[in-house]
């Protein structure tokens, strides 16, 4: 049986900046151009680039990279 607590209040959530274009400067970027980015996963690296993508209309390409995982501006 788990214990329930009273009058706890709620924490107040993390305000984090999700905004990944303050982060990466996605909009700068030539259809050439790469960085280096520090993600943990390559499946996190894809889905920013593909989320900057989608709000820029550009297209990134993600490949492992042995100091991180680097994207490319493909079009």
């Amino acid at each position: 049986m788990i214990k329930i607590d009273k009058n706890i209040p709620i924490y107040p959530r993390k305000v984090q900046d999700n905004n990944p274009e303050r982060k990466y400067q996605w909009s700068k970027m030539n259809i050439g151009d790469s960085f280096l980015m520090d993600v943990s996963t390559i499946f996190s690296a894809r889905a920013i680039a593909h989320r900057a993508g989608i709000k820029l209309g550009f297209k990134f390409v993600c490949r492992h990279d042995k100091s991180g995982f680097r994207v490319w501006r493909t079009e």
